[in-house]
């Protein structure tokens, strides 16, 4: 038995983009997650969702969750203070 060892399942993948959908996206977490990941060449921003409330023309979408999520995206979601305490 050799010391190598091939990953499970064959060769590792090449890299793909990571597609994300940000719900509180006008917030400040929201605007820090944007930033942060629209600087990264791993991550693509999708969607910017929010509630109409809180949308002040700067790009974040008003969008309902179901339509911005597609297949292998990552949600998330910063859109309620008391979920993070």
């Amino acid at each position: 038995m050799s010391g190598s060892r091939k990953p499970a399942g064959g060769p590792a993948a090449a890299p793909s983009v990571i597609s994300l959908v940000i719900v509180g996206a006008a917030g400040r977490m929201g605007r820090a997650v944007a930033e942060a990941a629209g600087g990264l060449p791993d991550f693509s921003i999708r969607a910017l969702v929010d509630v109409a409330e809180n949308l002040r023309g700067d790009g974040v979408c008003n969008a309902k969750l179901e339509t911005a999520v597609g297949p292998g995206g990552v949600v998330v979601e910063v859109h309620c203070p008391s979920c993070c305490r």
